[in-house]
């Protein structure tokens, strides 16, 4: 798929951004805004992260595995139940503790590109 074509999947998707860094949250949001998808977010914290998904109708979400000392697994979960798909982004690089977690769950690894991300949530919305 090429990046124009993942971008349209993306057109009017509402994707949740879990990641607790203010720069790289600031960065996957004007990714996703260029791909014409609309943040819901970001959440830095996984109580934050789980209102969001009850108040508001989510397309699919980006979730930064780790938050401080905390994974986002709890999170994972919360968006399965509610038939939500998901990408997890990590700078680790073991991601055993994930695919055991969320089998075939996709990963992208930090650092990223925009077409990355962008093809990665197109994947899993389609």
């Amino acid at each position: 798929m090429t990046y124009a074509e993942a971008a349209r999947a993306l057109n009017g998707a509402r994707i949740l951004v879990v990641e607790d860094d203010f720069l790289i949250s600031t960065e996957i949001d004007s990714i996703l805004a260029g791909a014409g998808a609309m943040v819901v977010g970001p959440c830095r914290t996984l109580a934050q992260a789980e209102r969001l998904i009850e108040a508001n109708h989510i397309s699919a979400a980006i979730l930064d595995f780790r938050l401080g000392h905390d994974t986002t697994l709890p999170v994972a979960a919360q968006l399965h139940r509610h038939g939500i798909p998901f990408v997890f982004f990590t700078g680790q690089m073991n991601t055993r503790q994930i695919e055991s977690a969320c089998p075939g769950a996709k990963v992208i690894t930090k650092p990223f590109q925009s077409r990355t991300i962008v093809a990665a949530l197109a994947d899993v919305l389609h």
